[in-house]
């Protein structure tokens, strides 16, 4: 028997499997390893990270650019003070 699944279907919803840990969740992944072993030794496993891990590798990329983004923003709005700052001065000499 055959059945047909559309990749888009498919790989929208990855198989995945939450495991709440307690405190030590890295301790967690050797007995989380040999479950899946003994349960199906061809079926292959990945990925076992903590969900601080994964909430880093997802947001740190916006995290950096929002930070750089804000310094940037920061030194232009410092430029633009200082050439506003300046700017009465220069212009009540030239009367």
């Amino acid at each position: 028997m055959e059945a047909y699944a559309p990749y888009r279907r498919t790989m929208a919803i990855p198989d995945v499997w939450w495991q709440y840990a307690g405190d030590n969740p890295k301790a967690m992944a050797p007995m989380i390893r040999d479950a899946f072993k003994a349960a199906d030794p061809n079926q292959p496993y990945f990925h076992i990270r903590t969900m601080d891990d994964r909430l880093i590798r997802r947001f740190l990329p916006t995290a950096v650019t929002m930070i750089l983004l804000g310094v940037f923003a920061s030194i232009r709005v410092g430029f633009r003070i200082c050439v506003f700052a300046e700017s009465p001065n220069t212009t009540s000499r030239r009367r």
